[in-house]
């Protein structure tokens, strides 16, 4: 069974858009997006499962509008998530935007034909339009190696003082809406294959969404997109890449 599954995700990561690129997952979690707590800790857990991890986790991108104590809650999911499933670096924007946006443009400048870059985006996209025209911006040829990845098109397209489509000559992909599959409407029966699998990791990540009061982990969609080239990701797939 061990060799079956490690064979099943080696031909899913062959089949990734990113294998051998780089990726960002950028993330609300501090306005709006409570589910994000339990998210966060799941997209760790998948990236762990792959052995591939982002270039940096940057969490707390809703400007201008936060609640500080919804700040607290998604930095322990982000850096809970480091610490047993990492290695990743964490950035959050709430601390020092600049920085934030700074180390985005600079992974954006890195990038190349052989070398792209794919952001997870599950919030605003005020942060990569920053990224893109600020402090010196990304030029226009770099650009075009830069996808940015969605599920819920309204919200990264209308939310914020700017919107993705205002972050031109980057490429994006909006996949399925994650929360037909992986939103199950506070009904937590699916998810207690988490809490009874006996792996202190997982159970925590179930803890991280029951702190959130959400059974959602919709934005986990867009990770496993890049890491796998699935757009309709499943509470049974990830049973797939989670359990032994």
């Amino acid at each position: 069974m061990k060799v079956y599954k490690a064979l099943l995700l080696l031909l899913m990561c062959l089949a990734s858009p990113a294998f051998g690129d780089r990726y960002i997952v950028d993330m609300d979690g501090n306005y709006l997006d409570k589910d994000d707590w339990g998210a966060c800790a799941m997209i760790s857990a998948v990236m762990e499962s792959q052995g591939r991890y982002c270039q940096f986790l940057a969490i707390n991108n809703h400007v201008p509008e936060t609640v500080s104590s919804w700040q607290l809650e998604m930095r322990s999911s982000a850096l809970g998530g480091s610490s047993r499933f990492g290695p990743f670096r964490v950035v959050d924007y709430r601390v020092s935007a600049d920085n934030g946006v700074g180390q985005l443009r600079a992974a954006m400048r890195e990038s190349t034909s052989t070398n792209k870059l794919y952001i997870s985006l599950n919030g605003p996209a005020e942060m990569i339009w920053r990224a893109l025209n600020q402090g010196g911006g990304v030029p226009t040829a770099t650009r075009q190696y830069v996808t940015v990845v969605g599920h819920s098109s309204d919200y990264n397209s209308n939310s914020g003082p700017h919107k993705l489509s205002q972050c031109t000559g980057i490429k994006t992909v909006q996949i399925q809406n994650g929360n037909i599959n992986l939103n199950t409407q506070q009904n937590w029966s699916p998810w207690a294959w988490l809490k009874t699998s006996g792996d202190p990791d997982l159970q925590w990540v179930h803890a991280r969404m029951k702190k959130s009061g959400r059974a959602d982990v919709s934005d986990t969609c867009t990770v496993v997109y890049i890491l796998t080239g699935n757009r309709t990701c499943d509470i049974n797939y990830l049973k797939a890449m989670l359990l032994p």
